[in-house]
């Protein structure tokens, strides 16, 4: 790997990583653009506190002006209906308030349903109408499930029946020892003196 190539990589950051899921959801639920109302008010205000937690995050407490300039660069693309004053005030309602909410109360405040969620692949967002006990009893589900269907191919590979196969080609299933009117012991004694 060349140098050029290893400086291009960057460590995964999960601010980024939301605020990208956030933009997905706005992407599959209103086209990419957010409608003008209090539903738009959430999604601002969270993308302000990302950007805020980004910028503290690299360059030390960034001011509201640095704040203002990234999340109206943001809002060009997603709500550019917004006025100036009142992205100001979301940003000062961001810096006041910084802390990013949990996964699962974020899901609540957008409305991110657990179909919409597996969907879009959102994984730092949770859901409003399925816990994270519940979410994670189901991936527990799906890994059982992919394991299983895992052992079942390689148990193939290595030459093992399936076992609907095994069950009608058996002794139980073909029972030779009737058509010739003896008792399966006695055919099977007779057999392994054969052997």
């Amino acid at each position: 790997m060349t140098k050029a190539r290893s400086d291009r990589r960057r460590t995964y950051n999960p601010t980024t990583h939301r605020l990208r899921e956030l933009e997905r959801i706005i992407s599959y639920r209103y086209q990419g653009i957010l409608p003008a109302s209090k539903e738009a008010d959430a999604f601002l205000l969270q993308a302000a506190k990302l950007l805020h937690r980004n910028l503290r995050d690299r360059f030390g407490p960034p001011t509201s002006d640095v704040v203002l300039d990234r999340l109206t660069v943001w809002a060009e693309y997603r709500a550019h209906f917004t006025p100036a004053a009142h992205l100001r005030k979301i940003v000062a309602l961001a810096i006041q308030r910084p802390a990013l909410e949990k996964a699962d109360a974020l899901a609540v405040l957008i409305g991110l349903t657990y179909a919409v969620r597996m969907r879009l692949k959102i994984t730092t967002i949770g859901a409003c109408d399925v816990s994270k006990a519940e979410r994670q009893l189901i991936s527990k589900q799906k890994k059982r499930d992919r394991d299983r269907s895992r052992a079942a191919e390689k148990r193939l590979l290595t030459g093992a029946r399936l076992r609907a196969e095994y069950r009608a080609t058996g002794l139980t299933a073909t029972r030779p020892w009737e058509a010739e009117s003896i008792s399966r012991r006695t055919w099977e004694r007779r057999r392994n003196r054969k052997a």
